[in-house]
This record gives C-alpha cells, sequence and structure tokens, in this order.
C-alpha cells in the first residue's frame, strides 16, 4: 500500500462514479460472498456499524479491480464488509474474500474519498497481530503513515461490581479506537497519541522536528497533527 496507490484511486473513483456503474453484479469477483439475514439488536443502545446508514463506496480487490456500489455497511463489532445491490434489504451480502483489499467509504464527486480502510496482515506490524481492516487516517498528501483499528463491544451500564442487582438500564455499544504509526523499518507500531510515543517513533531530526511542531502549533493529540509530523518527518529521510 503506497501513496501513488490513494493518487490513483481518486482518478478511478472519479471516472467509474461519473459513469454512473453502481449496478453491475460485483458477485462474480469474490470467491467468498454470502447472502445473509442481518439481526437487528433493538434491546441494545446504538448500532454496530461505523455509520448509521448505509453509504456510497467502492471495493477494491487485489489493490487493483475498483467496483463502485450505492450501498456499503462496515460492520466494526463482527469486523465485517456488507452490501446491497438496490435501497431494499431483501437481499444483503457479506463479503468474506481475500480478495477484497480495501474500500471506501462516503464518497462523491464533490467530497472525493471521505474514509478508506486497508487490509493488512501480521508482516505489516512490529508485535502486533493485525486482525481486519484498519482505516487511513486522512490528509492531503495521501500518505499511509498513520492507521487506526475501530472496534466495537457492547457494554453494560448498570454492571455494578461484586453485588447481584436487577435493573432496566439498557445495553449499549461502546466503541474503541487503536492508532498505529509506521516506523523506519516501515512496520506499525501501536500508540497512543501523545508527545513522547509518536517521538519515540519518529526519533530523529529532533531539532528539525522541534522547529515544525513549533512553528505550525501541532498537538500530538490531533490525528491530522501527527499525520502531518510524519509526512514531514519522512520527507527529511528522504533528503538524505
Amino acid at each position: 500500500m503506497n501513496n501513488n496507490f490513494f493518487r490513483n484511486l481518486i482518478v478511478v473513483l472519479f471516472v467509474s462514479l461519473n459513469w454512473g456503474i453502481y449496478g453491475q453484479a460485483l458477485y462474480s469477483h469474490f470467491d467468498g460472498c454470502e447472502r445473509i439475514i442481518l439481526d437487528e439488536k433493538e434491546n441494545i443502545k446504538g448500532v454496530e456499524y461505523i455509520y448509521n446508514a448505509w453509504n456510497e463506496g467502492v471495493l477494491i480487490l487485489n489493490d487493483s479491480v475498483f467496483i463502485p456500489q450505492k450501498y456499503i455497511r462496515y460492520d466494526i463489532y463482527k469486523d465485517r464488509v456488507l452490501v446491497k445491490p438496490d435501497a431494499s434489504n431483501n437481499e444483503i451480502f457479506e463479503i468474506n474474500d481475500i480478495k477484497l483489499t480495501s474500500f471506501s467509504l462516503n464518497i462523491s464527486l464533490r467530497d472525493k474519498v471521505e474514509r478508506h480502510f486497508v487490509r493488512l496482515n501480521r508482516l505489516d506490524f512490529d508485535n502486533y497481530s493485525p486482525k481486519g481492516f484498519f482505516e487511513v487516517v486522512k490528509n492531503l498528501k495521501f500518505s499511509n503513515y498513520l492507521v487506526k483499528k475501530a472496534t466495537k463491544y457492547i457494554s453494560d451500564p448498570s454492571k455494578s461490581k461484586g453485588t447481584m442487582t436487577i435493573n432496566n438500564v439498557q445495553l449499549e455499544f461502546k466503541e474503541k479506537v487503536q492508532y498505529f504509526l509506521k516506523n523506519e523499518n516501515g512496520k506499525y507500531v501501536e500508540l497512543k497519541l501523545r508527545k513522547k510515543e509518536v517521538l519515540n517513533i519518529l526519533n530523529g531530526h529532533k531539532l528539525e522536528m522541534n522547529d515544525f511542531v513549533k512553528s505550525r502549533s501541532l498537538s500530538f493529540k490531533k490525528e491530522y497533527d501527527v499525520v502531518r509530523l510524519a509526512n514531514y518527518y519522512y520527507s527529511l529521510n528522504e533528503g538524505i
């Protein structure tokens, strides 16, 4: 997954969406495409998806085949990608094929790519065994230095410690987010968005890095600022 991939994605999406080829039968492209019935969790507050509603987007096979779709949903509770051919809920499919290497959500000719997700494997990480898709943190240069993994779990707000009580407080979905920053060996390292942890990974060019942070008033707590810093850091490495 390189930077040129994201630039090419923008061009291909513009052409594909302008042609309006949403309705093609994507199922012939996959070995793993299973028709499912959604289990609506009416007794749980919130939803298990990254968005409440279905989104326009694109499925990307083997980093090279782009299949625009009008209805995609990413279930981050079960970590699965769902599609349907039209507005009806009668036919919903789970794409569980390894050929699905990435996908994007919220795509339009005006907004282009809003959120992009890639499948990463164990060799992409330093001391971490990933599963499923990771979101590339959006930035102007379309670099892939910072990714994040969002998951949802079911929380019981009324759960007490060491006591047996009965209550009617509704269960709810909670979201957890993990961040991973690419190091100089090209491996992703898990971290918190804190100054010490970011600079432990981007640990060279200390004078230039400090000047860059101060001159632009960057915050290590902000995703976009961390990406800006990583872009600058690796641009310095390219000049060596």
